[in-house]
């Protein structure tokens, strides 16, 4: 049993294509989970993967908005969003999606930024300068296809990885 991390394009060829790896398992994108298939096809390596996780959060209009507003935070927030159980969307049912939307975006203008190690910070900082530029674009394109961002939508003055 081996954990192996790094560059996935350069690292899946050589384990796939290696007669002694008899299984994989893989967490990650659906993008390198499909080159790990193909490339592990002529070798009939047995596969377990969890892909492109969605990690959905649904508020249903009977839940308690403090608690919900918390758990949501949690879920989106924890690792700084950056793991597969990170909430990706947030379902509200209509008659709570107003007070949600105002509740959660005063909770996260309170987020202490910083060192994630600290204990003193709610939320570090991404893991590099693509990371943020995937943030980027990601919030510039919901806008432009009419979100409302309702709590930052710019880099943080905490450095350039916020």
């Amino acid at each position: 049993f081996n954990v192996v991390t790094g560059n996935a394009r350069a690292i899946v060829g050589r384990m796939c294509e290696d007669v002694r790896v008899r299984a994989m398992s893989f967490t990650g994108s659906t993008e390198i989970g499909r080159l790990i298939a193909a490339q592990s096809a002529p070798t009939m390596k047995r596969l377990i993967m969890e892909l492109g996780g969605h990690a959905p959060l649904i508020v249903f209009d009977d839940a308690d908005i403090d608690k919900a507003v918390a758990i949501a935070l949690d879920a989106k927030f924890a690792t700084s969003g950056q793991d597969c159980l990170a909430a990706n969307r947030i379902y509200v049912q209509r008659p709570l999606y107003d007070r949600f939307c105002a509740a959660f975006a005063h909770r996260i203008e309170r987020l202490r930024t910083g060192n994630g190690l600290s204990g003193d910070a709610d939320i570090g900082p991404l893991m590099h300068e693509r990371a943020v530029k995937k943030v980027e674009e990601q919030v510039a394109d919901a806008v432009a296809l009419g979100a409302r961002c309702l709590a930052g939508g710019k880099r943080h003055q905490a450095g350039p990885l916020f």
